[in-house]
C-alpha cells in the first residue's frame, strides 16, 4: 500500500502538541503536523481493511491502470493481497444464518465443523455490530429459541438500592468450544466497511487463538507449530517494510526541490499468511 500526504510551507506552520505511541507501546508528546498524523492513522485503517477484505485480482491486471510488475515500486503502483474474509469464505467453515434471527443451531453447526476439523477450543469472533446484537438477543425470547419462553433474570435482588440488568454477551461456550466476541468498529464506520447496503455488519469471523501444525512436505512425519495468522514482510537495514516513511521536497528535514511544499510518503509491503483455514469460520448473515 502507498499513501502520500502533501504539506505546503504555510501549513507547515500549523502544528499541534499531540500524544503519540511508539512501536513498543511507549507514549510521548511531540510537535507534529496533525494532517500527517491523521493520514498515518487513515493509512493503517485502510491497510487493516485490505488485510480483512482484499481480493486477489492478479489474473485481471490488464484493465487496472498502474497495476502490475512494470510499475511496481512507483508512487502510483498497485498490488493486491487476498484478505482474511475471502480466504475463509473460499476454504473455511461458513455458516449462513438469518440476519436478526441468529439461532443456537447456527452456533452448534459451527462447533460441529470445528470438531471435525480439529479446530481450536478457544477462538475469537471478530464481528460487526449487527451480529453482536443478534448474539445478545439470544439472552431473551426475542429472536430465537435459545431460552424457550422464560428468559433469564440476573441478580434479582442483592439488597442494594440500584440494580443493573445486563443483556449483553461477551463470550459463548458451547459443545466444549469457547468464543470471545470482539466488535470491529470499522464494520460500522460508514467511511470504511459500514457503508450503506454493506454486508460486514452481519459477519462474524471465527479466528483460532492457538497455534497450528505445519508439516514438512519432504517428511510428513515431522512438523512445526506456527501461528494461525502471520503478517509477513521483508526486514532490512531501514527497519523493515511493514511500514516505511520518508519525506521529499522542502521541509521536515528534506531539501530536495525548489518547491514550497514537502510530501510525506508512506509504504507498507506485507502479506497475510493464514495457516489451516479449515480451523477458521465465518458466520454470514
Amino acid at each position: 500500500m502507498r499513501r502520500t500526504h502533501k504539506v505546503t510551507g504555510t501549513e507547515f506552520g500549523t502544528k499541534t502538541w499531540i500524544e503519540v505511541e511508539g512501536k513498543n507501546g511507549q507514549k510521548g508528546y511531540f510537535w507534529y503536523l496533525q494532517g500527517v498524523a491523521d493520514e498515518y492513522h487513515r493509512f493503517l485503517n485502510e491497510r487493516e481493511a485490505t488485510l480483512l477484505t482484499g481480493e486477489d485480482f492478479q489474473s485481471n491486471l490488464a484493465g487496472l491502470a498502474g497495476a502490475g510488475s512494470a510499475s511496481f515500486g512507483d508512487a502510483n503502483s498497485v498490488t493486491f493481497t487476498k484478505g482474511l474474509i475471502p480466504q475463509i469464505s473460499a476454504d473455511g467453515n461458513v455458516e449462513a444464518y438469518t440476519s436478526g434471527s441468529l439461532a443456537i443451531t447456527d452456533i452448534e453447526n459451527m462447533t460441529k465443523e470445528l470438531q471435525k476439523n480439529r479446530g481450536a477450543r478457544e477462538s475469537m469472533i471478530a464481528c460487526g455490530h449487527n451480529f453482536k446484537l443478534d448474539v445478545d438477543a439470544l439472552i431473551y425470547n426475542g429472536g430465537g429459541s435459545f431460552l424457550g419462553t422464560s428468559g433469564v433474570q440476573f441478580a434479582a435482588f442483592q439488597g442494594v438500592e440500584n440494580q443493573d440488568i445486563r443483556f449483553s454477551i461477551d463470550g459463548i461456550e458451547f459443545g466444549g468450544y469457547k468464543f470471545a466476541l470482539k466488535t470491529l468498529d470499522m464494520f460500522s464506520d460508514p467511511n470504511l466497511l459500514g457503508y450503506a447496503g454493506g454486508v460486514y455488519g452481519e459477519l462474524g469471523i471465527v479466528i483460532p487463538m492457538d497455534d497450528t501444525v505445519v508439516y514438512n512436505n519432504m517428511n510428513s512425519s515431522t512438523g512445526v507449530l506456527v501461528p494461525s495468522l502471520t503478517l509477513n514482510y521483508l526486514d532490512n537495514d531501514e527497519g523493515g517494510r511493514d511500514y516505511m516513511e520518508w519525506v521529499t521536497g522542502k521541509g521536515m528535514g528534506a531539501a530536495t526541490s525548489g518547491d514550497d511544499f514537502f510530501e510525506v510518503h508512506m509504504l507498507s509491503h506485507c502479506g497475510l499468511e493464514v495457516s489451516a483455514l479449515n480451523r477458521f469460520g465465518l458466520f454470514v448473515g
